[in-house]
């Protein structure tokens, strides 16, 4: 399915069935894609969550190695601090990162870096949930575009296609979709 942001002028191609949470209207400057009922920070609702998130004026883009870097520390710092930052609700252990994808552009020609990364989390009700992690995050100018992904170790394997089709269709500028009623329009 296609998902348009107007306001940001995005679009991603989603999994089918997946439901949409944009809260880019509440200035939290993300969309939420996932395969449950609701998207819950306490696990049990989903088994994969997609979230794509935009940050602008970040300066510009660093070298491949030190964006790499930056995206690595972020999510182990992120990890360290899970319990504090969750009043000691969740904690998080076993930061590994899994693979370092090369570097690559998007189908627009902005460059992207992907890192895919394991951990256990434990949730109030859902202790020892181990989990696989992809960071992808593509450079517009001093804008950084970032699309995380957080799924359920037993079902990353059937899940990773979903995910990196999702990425992988990302625009931006994207063009509106067309609507029915104008399809059948056409110029003579």
């Amino acid at each position: 399915e296609l998902f348009y942001n107007e306001l940001y002028s995005f679009s991603v191609e989603y999994p089918d069935g997946w439901n949409v949470e944009d809260e880019t209207r509440n200035e939290l400057s993300g969309v939420h894609f996932f395969d449950g009922k609701e998207v819950s920070h306490f696990g049990g609702f989903w088994n994969s969550h997609i979230f794509i998130q935009y940050s602008s004026d970040m300066g510009q883009k660093l070298s491949d190695t030190e964006e790499r870097k930056f995206q690595i520390d972020y999510e182990r710092d992120r990890c360290r601090t899970a319990a504090a930052d969750s009043g000691g609700n969740i904690k998080c252990s076993n930061f590994n990162v899994i693979k370092k994808l090369p570097s690559t552009f998007t189908t627009d020609g902005y460059p992207k870096i992907t890192t895919i990364i394991s951990l256990t989390h434990d949730y109030p009700d859902f202790p020892n949930v181990k989990q696989i992690i992809t960071i992808t995050s593509i450079y517009v100018g001093t804008t950084i575009w970032d699309i995380y992904s957080e799924s359920d170790y037993d079902v990353y394997d059937e899940h990773e296609s979903k995910i990196f089709r999702l990425v992988n269709s990302f625009k931006h500028p994207a063009l509106p979709p067309v609507s029915a009623s104008n399809s059948n329009e056409g110029g003579g």
